[in-house]
């Protein structure tokens, strides 16, 4: 039996840990210190990452050895370090996200315990007169560590670093480390976040050398003056002896050296202030005993007024967006390049903020996030959710937050979420914790940190939802914050007489297919000076690899690895694939908030507006086109340069002469320096009166040309060229023939349902009650009129399913013409009191030798009434594999919104026209496949090419974890007409 409970005593927060430090690595060298641009460049710092030797356990009571022999344990396995062992065969990955993974008991664990044994030898030359440091950056869920058979001590929280002076411990030449983990802890009841769970040595381990009297803690601050342009560096630390400094400005050139002790200012007058935007950073080198330690200095303040937050006196927003560390490969191990891939790609696509949810990051992180630019709100490594699904009235989500049993712990990770990265520009906010209710325990550590730093804004969500029973303290919180509020909500928050600016820390949940509705909060942000921005839900999607049933390595979510207690695919919720792969939800995004915005057409005026606050637009390239029917005719000169920050240009352009039946829009794209795309905009300038070619010709002869044949409810309706077999009973069409060529591979159906999108979770059980997906059409009444040159069909419908009240009651008129055009005009009427309809139309499913389409709409990517900022009007050809977005958990996607005409090309083109502009989708598998499938991988071979032609959907929205949809963005009608024409072609022609 495993003796030692440091990892079941709430307190016990750690044991012979070094004194918390802000984070650096030092270098025996200026030269060095000045010129390193990655800490393995110092022969102070040794990098233990790597291979290890290793042992799994399933219990922590199954290791062989009592506590003390533990290091001389045999182990017969490896293991990568940084990683997760889940990821590599032991134990198995748990996706959760609200209830604790273990009974809410704390601090005690389940008696069975899952933990590994780690152990690594490194070598070192003779042992100087100097300190040596061990760093463990991230360790899930604690640890224990040896050192050459030694026990050193333990620590307890995940995302944090753990610093042991192992200095009496070694030795000159072979060093051993052994580490002790287990998967659950004390503090697994304050690490409730919603990701996967995980266990092991998560981040990077490194020894660092240090001169004996080393210059320990420091806090550089950054006051500036942009009214005079100046600069101040105001260093502090509580070491007593003499520091030589040098800073140097953004070309390496030295403009200040001296010598001080415990505090100092250095002011800078012609000072390049660092922003998000222009991430202007001085080079700041210290030397104590020969030691040297180099610092970025971003010369920036933020301040509130007036319920705005400004940096450096300009206003700002944050266009931001939450960032787990997770990867399919790495899990939650990332390291530097990871983030840096990652910060690139949210720089391509206008994010100027992360929210690091719900953890602090490693400390590269935020030395990255200082050098590209970034918003940083960096939370503490807190979240105990899992409380509100405690039984009865035990589930109080304010339980942990006011019980002072915690307090101190909260505190503790509280402070080391902060200190080491207390001098990182690029770190704005701090954020208290997620999801974890509030009270007499968060305001203590606010009061705590107000004093700490004054120089940074304090974040705590859950204030939204305060301990009612009794006075709560907000005074030391600098912001109004809240998860998902609706629009209404935002307006009542920002026309209020509140005293804080309103920011939502998540917000636009990006699950599947969604969001719907970034458009209309940034129009919010535009509104609203006091709505100073949000961070998305989130950046990319959250899967781990594994090998099904039939050897394939393929991704899986909650409920994949066997796990009993689970969120499903909750988890896949970004805007991003899990491999990063971009998405049209991220394209949404970027051209929504795109740096140069194409605000207004107002006659031949175009105004631009650089929503930029420090960037003129001379950092951006442009190009201003006119399109008549989705063909570029002419180019607009424009010169962004004399947009400045903040402000918007006028350019004259000449209108085009065009006829009323011609679609006109303006096309703004928006590149960087580098020629890449980083926005796209559209305004229409004219919509067309479209026109729908009139098939009821004049009678030739006073005889049929269009034979009708009937068997029993279905008709044959043969012309010259073409053969279609309707049948009476469902109003569609069993099979099209045409030029000899059959091109269904199964009947055509008149569709309500949509293969439900993430958004739709809390619909789509309504859907089903109300029938919409499984249902059946009654034949009211049927009438077909034979004349010379067309047959007319005419039939009235209801459907229904059984228990319930008629869904739709339908009036159909089908016209088909001597040359085989087929004209649908439908007249519907909902029944009462049933939910919004996902869609309506009809499905043609086509043989797969139909393979592209011409359409002129809105492409290429999909688009919906409240999404569709990734796409633009114009004219596009596509396969039909690039119509298809291939989510994790499949679900609707691929339509195409406000659509004006389609061609379908196989055998024949089959084209689409409307008086109206419609929806249209051609995709590989059915709705009813999508929503059987429940990963991408599960779907079946492909049986046909589903056309479908739609009136309506309804929108996107993202009601996963937020609002439902704006009135204006549900297929709410409760009669509508709608008509279109399907016309077949042999010469395959684009439109």
């Amino acid at each position: 039996m495993f003796e030692n409970k440091f990892y079941q005593d709430l307190a016990v927060l750690s044991v012979n840990t070094a004194k918390l430090r802000n984070y650096y690595i030092p270098f025996p060298t200026m030269e060095a210190a000045f010129l390193a641009k990655d800490r393995q460049e110092s022969e102070n710092f040794l990098l233990l990452d790597g291979q290890w030797a290793f042992e799994f356990y399933a219990s922590i009571h199954e290791i062989p050895v009592a506590f003390s022999e533990i290091p001389n344990t045999s182990l017969s396995k490896t293991i990568p370090v940084p990683s997760c062992i889940q990821n590599y065969g032991y134990d198995a990955h748990q996706y959760v996200n609200v209830s604790f993974p273990i009974p809410y008991d704390p601090p005690y664990t389940p008696y069975d315990n899952p933990c590994g044994i780690y152990r690594r030898h490194f070598e070192l030359g003779e042992i100087s007169e100097r300190d040596y440091y061990l760093n463990f950056e991230g360790v899930d869920s604690n640890l224990y560590l040896w050192v050459n058979n030694q026990f050193v001590g333990y620590d307890q929280v995940t995302h944090s670093n753990s610093e042991f002076d192992v200095t009496p411990y070694l030795h000159e030449g072979t060093n051993e480390i052994t580490v002790l983990v287990m998967k659950w802890c004390a503090g697994t009841y304050f690490e409730d976040q919603d990701k996967f769970r995980t266990t092991g040595i998560t981040r990077s381990v490194y020894l660092v050398q240090r001169v004996k009297d080393c210059l320990w803690e420091y806090k550089i601050e950054t006051p500036i003056n942009p009214t005079s342009q100046t600069g101040v560096l105001h260093f502090r630390t509580p070491y007593q002896g003499e520091i030589h400094y040098l800073l140097f400005d953004l070309n390496g050139v030295k403009i200040d050296e001296g010598a001080a002790s415990r505090e100092f200012i250095i002011k800078v007058s012609n000072c390049a202030y660092w922003s998000a935007e222009i991430p202007n950073l001085y080079t700041f080198v210290m030397e104590v005993n020969g030691e040297y330690i180099s610092e970025k200095i971003g010369f920036r303040e933020f301040t509130i007024k007036d319920r705005i937050l400004y940096l450096n006196g300009q206003p700002i927003k944050l266009y931001g967006v939450n960032h787990h560390d997770s990867h399919p490969e790495l899990g939650p191990s990332m390291l530097k390049e990871d983030y840096r891939i990652d910060m690139l790609k949210m720089k391509q696509l206008n994010m100027n903020g992360i929210r690091t949810a719900h953890y602090p990051k490693s400390p590269e992180f935020y030395e990255l996030a200082d050098e590209i630019g970034f918003y940083v709100i960096s939370e503490a490594d807190i979240e105990s959710h899992g409380v509100v699904n405690l039984f009865g009235e035990s589930a109080d989500y304010n339980l942990m937050a006011r019980d002072e049993m915690f307090g101190e712990i909260i505190e503790n990770r509280i402070i080391r979420s902060i200190i080491p990265f207390q001098n990182r520009a690029s770190v704005f906010m701090w954020s208290m914790q997620n999801e974890s209710g509030y009270g007499v325990n968060y305001e203590k550590a606010q009061k705590m940190v107000r004093k700490l730093d004054t120089t940074r804004l304090i974040h705590n969500e859950r204030a939204a939802e305060p301990d009612l029973s009794r006075m709560n303290d907000f005074s030391n919180l600098d912001v109004i914050s809240r998860m998902y509020a609706s629009f209404s909500d935002v307006a009542r928050y920002c026309e209020g007489n509140f005293d804080k600016p309103f920011i939502q820390c998540e917000y636009s949940h990006a699950m599947g297919n969604g969001p719907g509705d970034l458009a209309d909060y940034f129009e919010l942000m535009e509104k609203y000076p006091s709505y100073i921005g949000g961070f998305v839900w989130e950046w990319a999607d959250h899967a781990m690899y594994l090998t099904d049933e039939f050897g394939r390595r393929v991704l899986g979510y909650g409920g994949d690895f066997g796990e009993t207690l689970h969120d499903g695919n909750f988890c896949v919720d970004g805007l991003l694939f899990p491999d990063r792969s971009i998405t049209s939800n991220a394209l949404e995004y970027r051209n929504i908030h795109s740096p140069i915005q194409l605000k207004k057409v107002e006659g031949e005026r175009v105004t631009l507006r650089n929503i930029q606050s420090f960037l003129t637009g001379a950092a951006f390239l442009g190009e201003l086109s006119i399109h008549i029917n989705g063909e570029k005719t002419g180019v607009i000169p424009i010169d962004l340069s004399r947009i400045s920050p903040l402000s918007e240009q006028e350019i004259i352009f000449e209108r085009p002469v065009v006829s009323v039946y011609d679609d006109v829009t303006i096309n703004f794209v928006l590149k960087n320096q580098e020629g890449e795309v980083i926005g796209h905009q559209q305004k229409i300038l004219q919509e067309s009166q479209i026109r729908v070619p009139d098939i009821l010709i004049n009678e030739i002869e006073e005889r049929n040309l269009i034979q009708v044949k009937q068997k029993q409810s279905c008709y044959i309706l043969a012309g010259e060229s073409f053969s279609y077999t309707f049948d009476a009973r469902t109003g569609c069409f069993t099979q099209l023939k045409v030029a000899g060529e059959e091109l269904l591979v199964a009947p055509s159906y008149i569709h309500l349902w949509r293969a439900p999108i993430d958004n739709d979770r809390y619909n789509m059980n309504n859907w089903r009650q109300a029938g919409y997906e499984t249902n059946q059409w009654n034949l009211i009444s049927f009438a077909i009129t034979e004349k010379s040159a067309k047959v007319q069909i005419k039939g009235h419908y209801r459907l229904g399913k059984p228990g319930i009240q008629n869904i739709l009651d339908m009036h159909i008129v089908i016209t088909i013409s001597l040359s085989g055009t087929i004209q649908y005009h439908f007249d519907v009427e909902k029944g009462i009191n049933l939910p919004d309809l996902p869609r309506f139309g009809i499905v043609f499913p086509l043989k797969k030798l139909f393979d592209k389409v011409n359409y002129l709409g809105y492409g290429p990517y999909d688009s919906y009434v409240d999404k569709h900022h990734a796409s633009h009007f114009g004219k596009y050809q596509q396969e039909i594999s690039e119509m298809f977005e291939n989510y994790l958990k499949p679900q609707e996607n691929g339509n195409h919104w406000k659509t004006i005409e389609a061609s379908v090309l196989g055998p024949v083109a089959c084209q689409i026209r409307s008086s109206k502009s419609f929806n249209f989708s051609f995709l590989p598998y059915s709705a009813t496949e999508l929503t059987q499938a429940p990963h991408s991988y599960d779907l079946p071979i492909s049986s046909a090419h589903h056309l479908s032609i739609d009136y309506k959907q309804n929108g996107i929205g993202s009601a996963s974890c937020g609002h439902y949809l704006k009135e204006k963005y549900r297929f709410s009608e409760q009669k509508f007409q709608w008509d279109f024409s399907l016309s077949f072609l042999e010469n395959q022609v684009m439109i």
